[in-house]
């Protein structure tokens, strides 16, 4: 089954943010805001609106996007840990 890559995308982000609110209120006891909570959609949401005009660069690729997404998942918890 080929499974489109704006699924795959979603798939981390959706993920990214799940884990990102659990850790966040149960790990390290933060209650964030919404928003600081659902940055890895908003990245979701830059890759949907970007993804045809960077096509042809290596920010057109959903393995970036991933990469992104993690990265700004991983960089909040940092913040709010520190």
């Amino acid at each position: 089954m080929n499974v489109p890559d704006d699924l795959k995308v979603a798939a981390v982000a959706s993920g990214c943010a799940v884990g990102l609110s659990l850790l966040l209120r149960y790990g390290l006891g933060v209650d964030a805001s919404l928003f600081v909570r659902l940055l890895p959609i908003f990245v979701y949401f830059v890759y949907l609106f970007s993804k045809d005009a960077l096509s042809e660069t290596a920010l057109g690729e959903p393995p970036t996007w991933y990469a992104v997404t993690v990265t700004v998942t991983v960089a909040t918890l940092i913040f709010y840990a520190l």
